[in-house]
């Protein structure tokens, strides 16, 4: 398959492929904010004996989290808005959608319009998804191995906000 095939007529797939790789960089960067986040807690959980009992408290897994993934979504939002822009280069000027719509594969313009929005938005997802279930696993690891910890010492894990 040839990637010029997956743009409107004009534009440069190079660029588009760039940026969109440079976004969902960016965002997967950024969701590695979680790992530190989860790390740093697990260093620092707090000791508190409460009415003679000994407990050490943990934030939930929802709570660590936090925005982590979010860089995911807003390029998936940008890629809705790229996929609109495909639609209007097509009708700027001599207004080539009518002749896109004249070819002999009809579904040939939507496919230069949707195609690399569509392909990076479910890369996204793809990496948002593996960055959650890849953060929830190491969460419940660390979380296990405090719990191990606890045990030995005779304490409790109480889950905290």
């Amino acid at each position: 398959m040839k990637w010029d095939k997956l743009t409107p007529v004009g534009i440069n797939v190079r660029t588009e492929l760039s940026a969109i790789l440079a976004a969902l960089s960016a965002a997967v960067l950024w969701s590695l904010t979680a790992v530190v986040r989860i790390v740093d807690h697990m260093n620092g959980l707090t000791y508190t004996s409460s009415y003679g009992a000994k407990a050490i408290t943990f934030s939930p897994y929802r709570v660590l989290l936090g925005p982590a993934l979010d860089g995911f979504f807003l390029v998936a939002l940008v890629l809705v808005s790229l996929a609109l822009g495909h639609y209007l280069y097509h009708r700027r000027g001599a207004r080539t959608d009518y002749l896109m719509r004249r070819l002999p594969r009809p579904w040939e313009y939507h496919l230069r319009c949707l195609a690399l929005p569509v392909l990076g938005i479910l890369l996204a997802l793809a990496l948002a998804a593996l960055g959650y279930f890849g953060c929830r696993a190491l969460y419940r690891t660390l979380l296990e191995k405090v719990a191990q910890i606890a045990a030995g010492r005779g304490q409790q894990l109480v889950e905290g906000w």
